[in-house]
């Protein structure tokens, strides 16, 4: 849905992302719940940003990790979409720092592999 909305309300395409930003203090314990660094987003997040997804699918709330991926790519969008380095450089709008974290995420998740000389995702 975040293309759309961003086409033809960039503004509340900022706000969605806001909503993000406003809650990276429960990003940044899942991250670390899991081992990680950064800011790792629930699949299923409420007004808390703790994860909410239903207790029927306790795999999904461990391991539907690529909506933090989704979130990166979805400023990468909107910056793109509005040109808003404003936002991207802001230390009080944090829109760099968003992306900035959800690298150290993914970046903490990353494994070297031995056999295969490369690193991984797993």
């Amino acid at each position: 849905m975040y293309p759309a909305v961003l086409m033809f309300y960039p503004t509340l395409a900022k706000e969605i992302l806001s909503y993000r930003i406003a809650l990276k203090d429960s990003a940044i314990y899942n991250a670390k719940l899991f081992g990680y660094e950064g800011w790792r987003f629930p699949w299923e997040s409420a007004r808390t940003g703790v994860d909410v997804t239903p207790d029927c699918c306790p795999e999904v709330r461990l391991y539907q990790m690529h909506i933090t991926g989704d979130i990166s790519f979805a400023a990468r969008q909107y910056i793109s979409a509005t040109y808003d380095l404003d936002w991207l450089r802001s230390q009080e709008d944090l829109g760099g720092t968003l992306v900035h974290e959800t690298a150290r995420f993914w970046a903490s998740r990353a494994v070297y592999n031995e056999q295969r000389q490369q690193y991984e995702i797993l």
